[in-house]
C-alpha cells in the first residue's frame, strides 16, 4: 500500500489505483480539518482576540487623528 507523495528509492513496482480524493487518508484528514474550520463557535481565546483587535483598533485611530 503507499499513499500519495511516497518516495521510492530503488526497485521496481506496478501500482493499482484503489482510492482517490476524499476516500484516502490525507482526504480523511482533509475532510475533518474543513468540519472543524466550519464550526462558528466563539472560543474564549477568540474572544480575547477580538476585544485585543478592537482596543488595538481604537488606539491606532486616536493617534491618527492626533
Amino acid at each position: 500500500m503507499l499513499f500519495a507523495g511516497t518516495t521510492i528509492v530503488n526497485g521496481n513496482c506496478v501500482c493499482l489505483v484503489t482510492q482517490i480524493r476524499v476516500e484516502i487518508e490525507i482526504g480523511k484528514v482533509h475532510k475533518q480539518i474543513y468540519v472543524a474550520s466550519q464550526n462558528e463557535e466563539v472560543t474564549p481565546l477568540k474572544k480575547k482576540l477580538n476585544d485585543f483587535g478592537e482596543v488595538l483598533t481604537n488606539m491606532i485611530g486616536v493617534i491618527c487623528v492626533l
